[in-house]
């Protein structure tokens, strides 16, 4: 029997009436993140860069607590590679754009199409500054095809990012796998992973991936929004050129010289006073998760995913075409034949109180490659229940009772 994961979860208890299935957007709040972030403003509320007041070392004692249970999360080898952000937009703009100077007019920097604008646009401002280029790995039966890789990536590639899990169809990279064969090809190569719809959701060995570095948000896992993480590979760290500066980052500052030193890290990427209540809110959302178990988590969610299928292949069957049926994510990708998407969510988020999502998903160069933007996408977390799917499915068979005056 399923736990019912929706009692910590306060939102449903102000929207008892309402199906939230857009986690992979963003993930509902349990309580205790909630608790968190008010028992900083509360209790705390002070700079943790003071280290004069009790409070304040208590204060800064809870970051660097965060910091460890980030460090375990992802298996990273020192806890000083742990950076917090405001998130995987500001993390993948720090490492593109810190390490810009590294790229020159002949290098190439390897993607894929099914890349979040957040992994796309800071690696094509990179090759904008330096007339670089840009490459795609290809995918096939769900995953990026390992035999394709030797075609794209060679001695000129400078940087591969890629997405553990994919932020449309859930579509997960066997990122060993994928590593080891870049790693045959050039063992200089810049690695990095968006982990944005994984964190939370499956295993991450930053060590036995044997890669450089590795992103998330916070909000993804159930955590506050504005704080996320970037992890760095320690001999990488010291390359980066921060693109925020500002207090707090322990670098040299002479009359007319700025140095940045390397005991210094990772605060030299974190200047000025950071979202302590977020990541006081992200210390309650980590312990949360581990309490559970990632791959407890998991197993929820592909239950409540598995179910969707199967009713969408025998209730629905006429109705819908599922786009993603085989991906190992915790999304469910599907159209409404005859019906706009951006129709059909809106109706069924304003008469039927489901909330998903419909469009590109913010996947901008995908369209280009599946040619069909009528997509819906509906997304499951710990709080999704059997019972969700089966308000869905009755909304979606009775579509044509409101939706039928549209065409």
């Amino acid at each position: 029997m399923s736990v019912n994961y929706k009692k910590d979860f306060p939102f449903f208890n102000k929207n008892k009436n309402w199906v939230y299935l857009d986690s992979a957007a963003t993930c509902l709040k349990p309580n205790v993140v909630i608790e968190a972030v008010l028992d900083y403003y509360t209790n705390y509320s002070t700079n943790p860069h003071n280290f004069d007041s009790k409070i304040g070392y208590k204060t800064n004692s809870i970051i660097e607590e965060t910091r460890t249970l980030t460090q375990k999360l992802i298996n990273a080898k020192n806890v000083k590679e742990i950076i917090f952000t405001p998130g995987t937009t500001f993390s993948i703009n720090q490492m593109a754009l810190g390490l810009v100077d590294l790229l020159s007019a002949d290098d190439e920097i390897v993607l894929t199409y099914h890349e979040h604008a957040a992994n796309i646009l800071p690696w094509y401002e990179m090759v904008k500054q330096k007339k670089a280029n840009i490459k795609y790995l290809e995918y096939k039966d769900n995953e990026i095809d390992i035999n394709s890789i030797e075609n794209v990536v060679n001695k000129n590639t400078k940087f591969v990012s890629i997405a553990h899990i994919t932020n449309v169809f859930g579509y997960q990279n066997n990122i060993k796998k994928i590593v080891k064969k870049i790693r045959s090809i050039s063992k200089d190569i810049i690695i990095g992973i968006d982990a944005a719809q994984s964190a939370g959701h499956a295993i991450i060995d930053v060590q036995d991936w044997d890669i450089d570095f590795l992103v998330f948000s916070g909000h993804k896992i159930y955590g506050p929004t504005g704080i996320g993480v970037l992890w760095v590979k320690e001999n990488l760290i010291t390359k980066i050129k921060p693109i925020l500066l500002g207090g707090s980052m322990g670098n040299n500052v002479c009359v007319n010289s700025l140095s940045y030193e390397a005991k210094n890290f990772p605060h030299n990427l974190e200047g000025g006073t950071p979202n302590v209540a977020g990541i006081f809110g992200l210390n309650a959302a980590l312990k949360y998760m581990m309490k559970i178990g990632v791959e407890n988590i998991y197993k929820h969610e592909s239950e409540i995913r598995n179910y969707a299928i199967k009713k969408f292949e025998t209730v629905l069957k006429e109705k819908v075409i599922i786009h993603n049926k085989n991906a190992h994510g915790t999304t469910l990708v599907f159209s409404i034949k005859g019906v706009n998407s951006h129709d059909a969510t809106s109706h069924l988020g304003h008469i039927n109180n489901i909330v998903m999502r419909s469009g590109e998903h913010c996947a901008k160069i995908l369209k280009n490659r599946i040619g069909d933007e009528k997509m819906i996408r509906a997304s499951f977390a710990l709080y999704s229940s059997k019972e969700d799917v089966d308000i869905l499915v009755d909304a979606i068979k009775n579509e044509n009772d409101y939706l039928g005056d549209i065409f």
